[in-house]
Order: structure tokens, then sequence, then C-alpha cells
């Protein structure tokens, strides 16, 4: 890794502390530079404007999201249910959900409802997992229960986020556990309707 991507990730990894700890609301180029032990003027030459680092800081996320997604889906070429299950713990990786930088997630998404280049961020990450979801479950299901199927597993990783996140009203491991069961109690029907 050359000095420049270094500083890089060194920006993104305080902007991402800072909005987990300060919010959003109160981020600034100071703050950040303090954490990343540089100036606020690198910080500038790097990102432009505020709005620019914490839309690349968050198309970071996104993009390391959709890279191990990738990954974990390749593994299994010919198995949906594996693909799926796989998909469900890339999203609820232990390094995303219980690292110091948790919050930053839920502040994305609020953000996404006022700023036109994060909400079009988000659009085009969760468009993405639908479709991977979507295009799993019709490998066993037909198009309308497959559909039915995908939407209730995205509304899962959103709602168990928030049960993860905010409430704290569950463990990483009870909402993959909760997941899975949903994805082999649809591939059971699936299988079931087949035998009739």
């Amino acid at each position: 890794m050359d000095k420049k991507q270094t500083l890089h990730q060194k920006i993104i990894d305080a902007t991402l502390t800072e909005i987990s700890t300060n919010g959003i609301e109160n981020l600034t180029a100071k703050n950040i530079s303090k954490r990343a032990k540089t100036s606020t003027g690198i910080i500038y030459h790097h990102f432009d404007t505020m709005e620019g680092l914490v839309f690349a800081t968050y198309s970071e996320l996104m993009n390391e999201l959709a890279k191990r997604r990738k990954q974990v889906r390749k593994k299994y070429p010919s198995d949906p249910v594996k693909r799926l299950k796989e998909t469900m713990l890339v999203n609820f990786d232990k390094e995303f959900v219980n690292n110091t930088n948790r919050s930053a997630w839920t502040q994305l998404w609020a953000s996404s409802v006022c700023n036109n280049n994060i909400n079009e961020l988000v659009n085009q990450y969760y468009k993405s997992l639908y479709s991977d979801i979507e295009s799993d479950f019709k490998e066993f299901c037909d198009d309308a229960s497959s559909r039915q199927n995908a939407l209730s597993i995205i509304s899962m990783i959103h709602g168990y986020w928030i049960e993860l996140i905010i409430t704290k009203n569950a463990t990483v491991d009870e909402c993959i556990d909760a997941a899975n069961k949903c994805i082999d109690k649809a591939n059971k029907v699936e299988l079931i309707k087949s035998l009739i």
C-alpha cells in the first residue's frame, strides 16, 4: 500500500469514527484531521469538500460490502441456498456490526433521506443486493415466490440492523439464524411443491 493510499484510508477511518462518536451533524475537518493525524488542508486536498468526504466514506463502506458479497457468492456457483446464507453473513459481518463505527451505518441510512448523492449510493447497493437475492431464489422458486422471499430477506436485513444497533434487542447470531430459517423454509416449501 502506497503512502497516498494509507493517508486516504486514515482519513476515511477517522471520518467513520467521528461520525459514530459525534454524529454526522457534528462532523468537522478539524476533528477528522486530529484523528487522522494530518492537516485539514490535506483533507480538502483529497476530498474537496466535507460532503465529498462523507460520500467517499460511505462509498468505501458500500464497495467493501459489495466486494465481500461477490467473493462469497463465487464460492457456491451451483448452490443458491448457500449463496443466500453467505449473503446474510456478509450483511451481518461482525467486523462491520461490532466495531466502533457501527452507528455510522444508521447515519448513512438517515443521510440518504436528505442527501441525493448518498440516496443514490444506498439505492444502487440495495438494488444490487435485492437482485442477487431474488435471482438466487429463482433457482428454486417461481417468480412470485422469489420476489416475496427477496423482499422478506431485504426487510429482515434492515429490521435486524435496527434491532442490533438502535434497540439492541438481538445479537448478530440471532439475526443470521432467523434469516437462515427463512431461507430454509422457502427451500422446503418449494421442495414439497415439487413433490406434489
